[in-house]
């Protein structure tokens, strides 16, 4: 008979899929300022394209470009917010395995708020140490199963 393969994500597996959201929350960031420099260079606001003067480059719009820019990137924004929304929604979910309260409260900080160590410490009134302590037997102690 073979080894059994494990069910469940190990410690370390399981710190690493909880962090995927953090990288998209980054990406959606950086999306949204690539959109406001777009809007800068077309002369426009943030709260809609304003363009200050009209000038046309043989027959077209200079400002049409950066339209165009500005709506792609508003659409990835938007695909990118979505996918956020489902990947914490799935990392809700398996942080709701962990029994303890206090283990769910590092975890609920740390990969859906994306707080720092120094911020969740303070918050809950731990010793930094304590707050990293948690963290990983809240990691022993989560539940997610292979894919």
């Amino acid at each position: 008979m073979g080894k059994k393969q494990q069910e469940y994500l190990t410690p370390e597996e399981a710190k690493e899929w909880l962090s995927t959201g953090r990288g998209v929350s980054q990406e959606i960031e950086a999306l949204k300022k690539a959109k406001e420099a777009s809007e800068m260079r077309a002369g426009g606001v943030s709260a809609g394209v304003k363009r200050s003067t009209n000038v046309k480059s043989k027959g077209r719009d200079r400002g049409d470009g950066n339209l165009v820019e500005m709506a792609a990137l508003s659409a990835q924004i938007d695909a990118r917010i979505k996918d956020l929304e489902r990947m914490l929604a799935d990392i809700g979910t398996a942080i709701a395995t962990v029994k303890d309260g206090m283990e769910r409260v590092v975890l609920l900080k740390r990969y859906v708020l994306f707080q720092k160590w120094e911020k969740i410490a303070v918050d809950m009134d731990f010793y930094y140490q304590h707050v990293h302590r948690l963290h990983k037997k809240a990691l022993s102690n989560i539940r997610i199963k292979k894919m």
